[in-house]
């Protein structure tokens, strides 16, 4: 056994049972909120290529309908974000409309 794993008296360190052997709570869902953010980012960028562009991706494609479905509703997330930020943008003193 290794010095670093017993204490002076020779003891085992380590978890009990009583400690739970996870990551913490605090961190895991510190991780949860930003995979959240970021996938919401990229919803919001591919509204924003589809506002400007008229290019989105081929559902169509996707075999299974449950999982076209979500997609969809990823997508239309994604552009109610981004018209959201318009309307925030469009009532600031910071933005003017140059169209």
């Amino acid at each position: 056994m290794s010095p670093a794993m017993t204490s002076g008296g020779g003891k085992k360190l380590g978890r009990t049972r009583d400690q739970p052997s996870s990551v913490p709570l605090t961190a895991m869902l510190g991780k949860l909120v930003h995979i959240g953010l970021d996938l919401a980012l990229i919803s919001v960028v591919l509204a924003g290529l589809k506002r400007n562009t008229g290019l989105t991706p081929k559902l169509t494609q996707v075999p299974n309908k449950d999982v076209r479905q979500l997609l969809r509703t990823y997508l239309e997330f994604g552009e109610y974000a981004f018209d959201f930020a318009v309307v925030i943008a469009g009532r600031s003193a910071s933005f003017e409309r140059t169209r």
